[in-house]
């Protein structure tokens, strides 16, 4: 719940301007403060509570900050990024896309992942579409990875969810 309420507010601030800054309720009888930021290609949010811990979501639709682990694929094109992080913990999605197969994809994300030390838990292929999951999904100080990569209007898009990156 918490999760669609954070995309629903994203959404409704997204036309409150650049820079600009609101206090909405928190459901506890308190209030956040809900900063909205942009800069050409990227959008920010940030929430503050009371107490000063933070929230931030952003997406930029040109660059993506990619882990040593889970480095953009070779010769892909960035189609969207979005992050949320909280504390130490946090969740980055890109989207990309390529001329390369599906296979192609998992193959090479496979190698990147066991090439950083992280166990792969899971690979699969699904009517042409492929998917990976490597790390320790339960361990919140340990980075994972989730890769899909299907065919799409002749390209191959890949979708990359990258948890708890340093």
């Amino acid at each position: 719940m918490k999760a669609v309420c954070s995309l629903a507010l994203l959404a409704l601030l997204a036309g409150c301007g650049s820079g600009s800054t609101v206090s909405v309720p928190d459901g506890k009888g308190g209030t956040l403060d809900v900063t909205t930021k942009e800069n050409g290609d990227r959008s920010e949010v940030t929430m503050t509570g009371k107490d000063g811990q933070t929230i931030n979501m952003s997406s930029n639709t040109k660059n993506a900050n990619f882990p040593a682990f889970a480095p953009q694929y070779p010769g892909s094109t960035v189609v969207s990024t979005s992050s949320i992080k909280t504390g130490e913990t946090g969740l980055m999605t890109v989207e990309m896309d390529t001329p390369a197969s599906p296979d192609a994809v998992v193959a090479f994300y496979k190698t990147s992942a066991t090439s950083a030390g992280m166990p792969i838990n899971m690979t699969g292929n699904f009517d042409g579409a492929g998917s990976l999951q490597a790390g320790d999904v339960n361990n919140k100080s340990t980075p994972a990875l989730t890769v899909s990569a299907a065919p799409e209007n002749g390209k191959t898009r890949i979708t990359l969810i990258i948890t708890n990156a340093k």
